[in-house]
């Protein structure tokens, strides 16, 4: 979206909301980037806590502050998924998601309820799972909400030691996958020990 189709989306879902909320219009639409869904979800996100008994001057329409506030609400162990794919920074296998964050039991539910809170999506098949935007991932790591710092680096080597030998074949086709002839020369180390270490 332009700026003027941003601004105008947002005074849209504002609709006749107090003054206080519609202050926040300009941040709201500086923050999106253009993106209707990052519009959709800080305005949200403004009225949600406008409705509250958070004090006025400290509501902010910034991501940042959008997503400290959803990870404070959600369940044990998503901030771990939340990390690895932020880490992957493309789609992954939900079982190489699941080993990798060290989920126990039926990670369904915790899936279902990241998905509800838009975080994260389905990739290019059912059984893959990828950050919901890139800027929710930017800014996951921008600012260290999940333990991922921006100017760090984290490759495939790092996902690689936290998931299961029996895992790792999914990891191996994850990374496989679309890549081209480039990335594999400089990996190759790291999927060669995947090829040894994966039970075919």
């Amino acid at each position: 979206l332009t700026q003027a189709q941003a601004w105008r989306l947002a005074q849209q879902l504002l609709g006749e909301r107090t003054s206080a909320n519609r202050r926040h219009l300009s941040a709201v639409v500086r923050e999106s980037g253009g993106s209707p869904f990052l519009v959709e979800q800080l305005v949200r996100h403004v009225v949600a806590l406008e409705g509250s008994d958070v004090r006025s001057d400290a509501v902010r329409a910034s991501l940042q502050h959008m997503l400290s506030l959803r990870l404070a609400q959600l369940p044990e162990g998503s901030r771990a998924v939340l990390e690895v794919l932020a880490v992957a920074a493309r789609p992954i296998e939900t079982v190489v998601a699941r080993a990798a964050a060290g989920l126990t039991g039926d990670e369904r539910p915790l899936l279902a309820r990241l998905r509800t809170e838009h975080l994260l999506r389905s990739g290019v098949s059912a059984e893959q799972v990828e950050l919901y935007h890139d800027r929710i991932r930017e800014t996951l790591t921008q600012f260290g909400l999940v333990g991922v710092k921006g100017g760090q680096f984290f490759g495939i080597e790092d996902l690689s030691d936290r998931v299961e030998p029996l895992d790792k074949r999914y990891l191996l086709s994850a990374l496989l996958f679309d890549h081209d002839s480039g990335f594999l020369q400089r990996h190759i180390a790291t999927i060669g020990r995947l090829l040894g270490s994966a039970s075919i």
